[in-house]
């Protein structure tokens, strides 16, 4: 249908439907305050002034993935019990589109597009439907209600140069979520998919909960709470992770990828399985206010490794710099496992190693399993702290050792000379 005159929809019978099964064309578009539902399908309907639906039945805008609907001057449906959408679904230049409220569902028909130059994009109520769903502008896009609770997405992708608000806690995909503008998260925030992408910086003001693959691109992970990373996470760029509040930074599987990565946090930051394995990072740096558990069984880069916080090992370790690079712990070590650190930099040890307990955090005189650190090259190892544990040191293998007690004055040699920092509890001789 094509016409130069407005189209006025008014007296329908609540509960009935107006279709337009065809594309339909008209300078301006006007409803209602009544009960009757609207539907808008077709490869070029195209309104030109702003329209609002003020229809309270259902608005349905596209029947198909292939379905074009140009709403130039602008797009608003708040009023109806229901909006549901499918093929591409466009705006022109600044102008807008608002789609739902607390009381108005958003639904996906079949897979959908929402583009906009650059208006602000809104959906204003909850979001389901098992389709795929892209957005377009550089202006804001906001989801105020949950996406996906009741019926998770196929994908959501938002382009770049703009925003994206998730203002309702989660965010539910069987398939991937990509964020190409910077993401702002509102409250406690679960982002689950098979894959999800953060291609810009993203922040919460709560905590975060990653429940699949993680891919790190924009630089930076800030929340006020915790960050949980249930899936493996893939660094593509140097990448900083901090918890404003001293929220625990939670690592549940494997982290990858040959950036740097920083933790700041006053937590407890956790790496649960390896890191590196697969890619060596290029750096990994943990702040000083908190502390670090290790569950992995290595922990790998091509550069420096330095824990600025106590570290507690979880399982026996190694500690790997492939280029030479410096491992230092500044905080204390402790736990009931081994400790292997290979690399031809600088390896250095500021606090204790094996002083307290792993569970119950108290000092005692031996460790219940053996701690080596170990190096390859010709790297020199500074040891300014109480020693605990079985440690001896010679060309190949630095272990200081002695059971049962602290090792004060013992020799330490590296190839075959007396280390200079040997017997030294912080500047002085042990």
């Amino acid at each position: 249908m094509k016409t130069s005159t407005s189209v006025v929809l008014s007296d329908t019978v609540a509960g009935k439907t107006i279709r337009f099964s065809g594309s339909l064309t008209t300078p301006l578009l006007t409803t209602m305050a009544k009960g009757y539902n609207v539907e808008l399908s077709g490869s070029s309907t195209n309104v030109t002034a702003a329209t609002e639906f003020l229809n309270t039945g259902t608005v349905a805008l596209g029947k198909t993935a292939t379905d074009k609907l140009l709403f130039a001057g602008g797009l608003k449906a708040v009023a109806p019990s229901k909006v549901s959408l499918a093929g591409t679904i466009e705006t022109t230049g600044n102008t807008a589109i608002l789609l739902g409220d607390v009381d108005t569902p958003v639904t996906l028909l079949a897979d959908a597009t929402l583009k906009s130059g650059g208006g602000a994009v809104t959906l204003g109520g909850t979001l389901d439907g098992g389709h795929k769903l892209v957005v377009n502008t550089s202006g804001v896009t906001t989801f105020t209600g949950a996406v996906g609770k009741t019926a998770a997405l196929t994908s959501l992708t938002t382009d770049a140069g703009g925003e994206v608000n998730v203002n309702g806690g989660s965010v539910t995909t069987t398939g991937e979520q990509v964020y190409n503008d910077a993401l702002k998260m509102t409250g406690n925030t679960t982002l689950k998919g098979s894959a999800v992408k953060f291609n810009a910086a993203a922040t919460s003001t709560g905590t975060l909960i990653v429940d699949g693959a993680a891919t790190i691109k924009g630089g930076t992970v800030t929340t006020t709470g915790a960050q949980t990373y249930k899936g493996a996470v893939t660094l593509e760029a140097d990448t900083v992770l901090s918890s404003s509040s001293g929220g625990d930074i939670t690592f549940m599987t494997t982290v990858d990828g040959a950036q740097a990565l920083e933790v700041k946090t006053s937590g407890v930051t956790t790496f649960t399985s390896n890191v590196g394995a697969s890619a060596p990072l290029k750096s990994l740096i943990t702040d000083e206010s908190g502390s670090v558990r290790v569950g992995a069984n290595s922990i790998k880069t091509t550069g420096l490794q330095t824990f600025n916080d106590a570290v507690d090992l979880d399982a026996d370790v190694v500690f790997e710099s492939t280029g030479q690079g410096d491992i230092t712990f500044n905080g204390a070590v402790n736990g009931a496992h081994s400790l292997t650190v290979n690399t031809s930099g600088v390896t250095t040890f500021k606090q204790s190693i094996g002083a307290v307990t792993h569970d119950a955090h108290q000092r005692h005189d031996r460790c219940r399993r053996q701690c080596q650190v170990q190096r390859r090259g010709t790297g020199h190892h500074l040891v300014g702290s109480e020693l605990h544990g079985d440690l001896r040191q010679d060309h190949r293998r630095t272990e200081l050792q002695r059971r049962g007690r602290t090792c004060r004055g013992h020799d330490v040699r590296e190839h075959g000379r007396r280390s200079p920092d040997a017997g030294l509890h912080g500047g002085r001789r042990l």
